[in-house]
């Protein structure tokens, strides 16, 4: 499948949490250093615009992603 016919499959449904899960795939195999909005969008189908419209900045999305991931932590209980 071509990228463009990827990219029609993406376009109108793209949600936060889609955005989300293939950020933290991009950032597993190219690592943070390695990412970009641009590497997210081509992981995605989509143009990187397409993700400022759900996120306004870069730093908007790690911001979520550390939330996400903090959220996911299990505190022990202390009885």
């Amino acid at each position: 499948m071509d990228s463009s016919s990827k990219r029609k499959r993406t376009r109108g449904r793209l949600s936060r949490e889609m955005i989300e899960d293939a950020a933290f795939e991009v950032i597993e195999r190219e690592g943070l250093s390695g990412f970009s909005m641009r590497k997210l969008a081509a992981a995605l189908g989509c143009e990187a615009m397409s993700i400022y419209h759900h996120f306004p900045s870069q730093a908007h999305l790690y911001e979520t992603l550390v939330d996400r991931q903090m959220s996911a932590l299990v505190v022990p209980d202390e009885s």
